[in-house]
């Protein structure tokens, strides 16, 4: 399934009713403020809100939020951390034309909050990004903070293999890892991508240009089956959103 694209959007109505589309859920009552008066995200700077019954909210389970915006230039690396001691915060975040890029629930490890989420990404377009804060359940409420932080994308990672087999490893946020490998003769690639950390996105590529990619195989699993001629190949291993992470395992067969 390759990586989908909404239309841009107007005010915070349309663009509550994006977020929820993207997690199968509807509107029920937006905020009733425009996009453009949003707060912005500035590198460093805690933004204050409060999640109160006058917020926006959504059909799926009636979750409170609040949008925030933040402006990014293509190849830019974004951090976003939200903290609160009052409910469980969750984050997720929209790419210029309304695609959702980034979402996450729990990030203990990052804070001394009694709740926090963070997202991290590599901006794909220049542009404003949103960012959405809601409760984890419906009736979270209370006073967060939203902070935009540095954070710098990993180096992605290549290997070279020599032949067939089954290869393991870590994906870090915002990187890549690819495995190179060289056929002599025609041959049928199988290549199965598995992971129980993260949603695998698997991508064949030839001289830098795509020649196949999958995101669905059995559940979040990754598979491509292509015919191959005679050449050098590389199979890079991705999350379907940037700040995917954890181990995985590949298996090569030709």
């Amino acid at each position: 399934m390759l990586r989908r694209r909404l239309h841009p959007l107007a005010t915070v109505a349309a663009l509550v009713f994006v977020a929820s589309v993207a997690f199968g859920q509807q509107p029920v009552l937006s905020p009733n403020y425009l996009l453009s008066s949003a707060p912005a995200l500035e590198l460093g700077v805690a933004v204050g809100g409060v999640l109160t019954p006058a917020s926006g909210r959504n059909f799926k389970d009636g979750s409170y939020l609040d949008v925030l915006i933040l402006r990014a230039q293509a190849g830019e690396s974004v951090g976003v951390l939200v903290e609160s001691d009052a409910f469980d915060t969750y984050v997720s975040v929209f790419d210029p034309v309304g695609g959702l890029i980034a979402a996450n629930d729990d990030a203990w490890d990052v804070s001394d909050a009694w709740n926090a989420s963070q997202v991290t990404f590599e901006a794909a377009l220049t542009g404003a990004y949103v960012v959405v804060v809601s409760g984890f359940s419906p009736n979270d409420l209370g006073a967060y903070t939203a902070t935009r932080i540095e954070w710098e994308a990993p180096e992605p990672v290549l290997v070279d293999v020599s032949g067939p087999g089954i290869f393991r490893g870590t994906l870090q946020p915002g990187s890549t890892v690819a495995y190179r490998f060289t056929v002599d003769v025609a041959a049928t690639l199988t290549a199965t991508l598995r992971s129980l950390a993260f949603d695998t996105y698997l991508t064949l590529l030839v001289d830098g240009v795509v020649v196949a990619e999958n995101d669905d195989f059995d559940e979040t699993d990754s598979q491509l089956v292509v015919d191959l001629v005679p050449g050098t190949y590389v199979v890079e291993i991705a999350g379907y959103f940037p700040d995917a992470a954890g181990a995985f395992g590949l298996d090569l067969d030709w």
